[in-house]
């Protein structure tokens, strides 16, 4: 017999009981009684033996079942706390490391001039004249990143956020984070909350997060696929409140993501800052095709030409120069 081919006829015939499984039994035994000869055609020995074997045999299967779902989130809760501490260990690392501040043409010309006139022998005290150097420029509330990347004001206009320190984003009822290949999706429930009392889907371009029998708690359509048979899920303690962990696969695995949701306000993906520390557990082609995205946003945030446009220049300049009879001071490129 198909497994669960007839749990939308059990379903319907629960919803319709206030008694629970103690009056979905005796309604279940009134119809042996009333409509066949279970009772009555056969010793009681044998009945109570058939009723026995189906609870052993499925109350073991229970059993098999609850154990292996206990060995699935513990590795899973496993896996969810080294990542945060790979990320804390990460994140202390980055805060250790030297920080660059980007100065501007005339701020590096004075401040050559001065090294200059320093090798020359030249000091402020010798020539009154020389030029101080420049202010350290003051910290200021900006829409301006540590890596130099600012939001722009079309992004402004389009109702576009930066993105949290995970890359990723958050609302009033669950928060994200990502890397290149996953995201962790975090979701507050109710003071009390088990896994069993959950109702979680995630299919390749829908979610949906609520407690059974209750009105949904997170609903939508994914801003992009995922990889639906990979989502792992659990319900963990968080300094007092329950929280449903989620991690996602995304389907393409080489792009960011703007939002988790079709509607929700999208981050600016310019301004997302990789964790270079990670580049080296990637694949060879992987951290070719990883390195190249970042430096054709660096150029671009710059208003520099990318990789791709760099070589189409290149190649255009051999063109130019091995057919020196053409006149190319009218054609136009793009």
């Amino acid at each position: 017999m198909s497994e669960g081919r007839f749990d939308g006829v059990f379903l319907s015939l629960a919803q319709q009981l206030q008694g629970g499984i103690p009056e979905l039994m005796d309604v279940y035994f009134d119809f042996l009684r009333r409509k066949t000869d279970f009772f009555t055609g056969a010793s009681n020995e044998v009945a109570k033996d058939l009723v026995l074997k189906a609870f052993n045999k499925h109350g073991d299967r229970a059993k098999t079942e609850a154990a292996e779902k206990k060995k699935r989130d513990d590795e899973i809760s496993r896996k969810q706390k080294e990542k945060r501490e790979a990320e804390a260990a990460a994140q202390k690392a980055s805060e250790n490391q030297p920080r660059v501040m980007e100065i501007s043409d005339e701020e590096e010309a004075r401040i050559l001039a001065d090294q200059a006139k320093k090798a020359n022998g030249v000091t402020a005290d010798s020539d009154s004249k020389a030029t101080p150097p420049p202010p350290a420029p003051e910290k200021e509330e900006s829409d301006e990143e540590e890596g130099g990347t600012k939001m722009s004001e079309e992004d402004k206009k389009a109702g576009k956020v930066k993105p949290n320190k995970g890359n990723g984003s958050q609302t009033d009822k669950y928060s994200w984070t990502q890397t290149l290949g996953e995201l962790e999706v975090r979701v507050t429930l109710p003071p009390g909350t088990r896994g069993r009392d959950l109702d979680v889907v995630f299919a390749s371009e829908h979610m949906k997060v609520g407690l059974k029998g209750k009105p949904v708690l997170v609903s939508g359509n994914l801003h992009k696929k995922l990889k639906a048979d990979e989502t792992l899920w659990n319900v963990e303690d968080n300094k007092g409140e329950k929280v449903l962990v989620v991690t996602l696969t995304k389907a393409n695995q080489m792009e960011w993501w703007s939002a988790l949701l079709v509607g929700e306000a999208e981050i600016v993906t310019q301004m997302i800052q990789p964790e270079n520390s990670k580049l080296e557990d990637l694949d060879h082609e992987t951290r070719g095709v990883v390195e190249k995205m970042m430096f054709d946003t660096r150029q671009k945030q710059a208003g520099l030409p990318t990789s791709d446009e760099m070589q189409k220049q290149e190649m255009l300049k051999k063109f130019m120069a091995q057919h020196p009879e053409m006149d190319f001071s009218n054609a136009k490129f793009s």
